[in-house]
């Protein structure tokens, strides 16, 4: 009994010091590494994943802000298309001077004092009647108010106020004159000539004697769709 307790004692001792794993202990070894090497992997792959998530978002947040720069500047250029296509040019010119040219003596005191020939352009939708005057603008003083001038008219011939043919139904306030007065002055002086286009066929005009450009615009406050000027000096 003795012998065979020893004997297992042996050769239990011989196993646990040879050195070599058991095979189950082997497996178990392997399955370890298994989970080891694979969870070091997993980790890194999530890892990994990281820098490429954030990468997909901010490759998203550019894909965003692409088509929305895009919109605006399509709405831009819609905006600049509208502006171009409503824009409305109203124009008052003359035969006998250009913008910012000299007055002839002709449409002076010093000389025939007629009305110059004047045309305008470009009228607003809408318009019922014209105004016209002439200030000077180196002293703020009217000299001429045309008013009530008929919708349909784009041109006044020289001389129709002098000769008494301006379009039927075409005033005359009392300013410096009843009819046209040309520049008068003693040194150069700058003249403009402004066309109202109103939404009124007749629209009353108070001012009597001395006045300029603030009573001419109360005036016709509230019924003005345009307006264009010509402007420029007379030397005697």
């Amino acid at each position: 009994m003795r012998r065979a307790i020893s004997s297992a004692f042996t050769l239990l001792l011989l196993c646990h010091c040879s050195g070599e794993d058991s095979p189950a202990d082997a497996g178990q070894a392997a399955d370890a590494q298994v989970l080891l090497d694979t969870g070091v992997a997993a980790d890194a792959g999530r890892a990994d994943a990281g820098p490429t998530d954030a990468e997909a978002e901010d490759t998203g947040t550019l894909a965003d802000a692409g088509p929305a720069d895009t919109g605006a500047l399509d709405s831009g250029q819609a905006d600049a298309g509208e502006v171009d296509a409503g824009q409305v040019t109203f124009a008052l010119t003359s035969a006998a001077y250009a913008e910012g040219g000299a007055i002839p003596q002709r449409h002076s005191c010093n000389g025939e004092d007629l009305q110059p020939e004047l045309s305008w352009t470009g009228a607003p939708e809408g318009t019922m009647s014209f105004a016209i005057v002439l200030i000077d603008e180196s002293i703020d003083f009217t000299h001429w108010v045309a008013y009530d001038i008929p919708a349909g008219t784009n041109q006044l011939p020289e001389g129709a106020s002098d000769m008494g043919t301006l379009p039927s139904g075409t005033q005359e306030a009392r300013a410096y004159c009843t009819q046209f007065c040309g520049p008068c002055p003693r040194s150069q002086h700058t003249y403009k000539f402004e066309i109202f286009a109103l939404d009124m066929a007749n629209v009353p005009f108070g001012p009597r004697g001395a006045f300029g450009q603030a009573e001419i615009d109360r005036a016709y406050a509230g019924h003005i769709l345009g307006r264009a000027t010509l402007t420029a000096t007379y030397t005697p």
